[in-house]
């Protein structure tokens, strides 16, 4: 009896499992483990920070190390259960943490500045939920992966789109409100591309552009309207089994 029953939970699991749809992340490559930040003043370049990356072999995150040449220092820390991010963790104290179940976020604990806890209650692919005076509505697709939230109070209304490449990294997202609107882009290993914005009073746009050597990110230029105005230079590497710029729900995640 003792066999049949742990046969039985054993096909359950697996049914189970099947039943959650998988997200493929790209194939293996090098991501940065160490890059310095410039910006151009005058015409010369001027350090402005340092960062250090960690992974786990699988490229999961673990942890972003950054110093300022004006002395600030900080770090954050991922936290991974599976192919989800569980807790952002900073320096000061302050955190992030989710829970799910399947592919859902069922709850969150957001502790930056004020501590607030959310309660997450699916019906199918669409949660509403209440955060003040404010109604948020998140829906996903069928992979699980946040594709739109939305949210409305007094003073207005707005959402925010993600769009994934067939390998789990974000494409994009767009966020869109009252006298607002701005688009990020990234490439398929994970790595931003461009962001443009504008408001009632001004636009905006950054573009940036890779320099790689076998298979290594050695620099990003960006240029802020068109002109140059800083670059990141990387240092060290490591090779990773899937490079990935945010987990199996959406959630972001530092990537150079």
């Amino acid at each position: 009896m003792k066999r049949v029953k742990k046969l039985v939970a054993l096909l359950l699991a697996v049914t189970l499992l099947a039943a959650i749809p998988t997200v493929a992340y790209a194939a293996s490559g090098y991501v940065p483990t160490k890059a310095t930040y410039y910006y151009l003043e005058n015409g010369k370049w001027k350090k402005d920070a340092e960062r250090t990356y960690s992974y786990n072999s699988s490229g999961k995150i673990k942890k972003v190390t950054y110093k300022y040449s004006d002395g600030y220092s900080g770090w954050t820390k991922y936290s991974w259960k599976g192919n989800f991010v569980t807790k952002i963790s900073y320096k000061d104290g302050e955190y992030n943490s989710f829970k799910y179940k399947g592919s859902k976020r069922k709850s969150a604990v957001f502790n930056t500045g004020s501590k607030a806890t959310r309660s997450y209650k699916w019906k199918k692919n669409k949660c509403t939920y209440k955060d003040g005076d404010t109604t948020v509505t998140l829906k996903i697709n069928g992979k699980g992966q946040l594709v739109s939230e939305k949210y409305k109070n007094a003073d207005g209304s707005g959402s925010t789109t993600y769009k994934y490449y067939s390998n789990g990294n974000l494409k994009s997202y767009t966020s869109k409100g009252s006298g607002y609107s701005y688009t990020v882009k990234y490439n398929s290993k994970g790595f931003v591309k461009s962001e443009k914005g504008k408001s009632s009073s001004h636009s905006y746009s950054y573009t940036y552009s890779y320099k790689t050597k076998k298979g290594k990110i050695k620099e990003r230029i960006c240029k802020y309207n068109g002109k140059v105005s800083s670059k990141t230079v990387y240092s060290k590497w490591k090779k990773v089994s899937n490079i990935r710029n945010c987990d199996r729900f959406g959630c972001m995640v530092a990537l150079g």
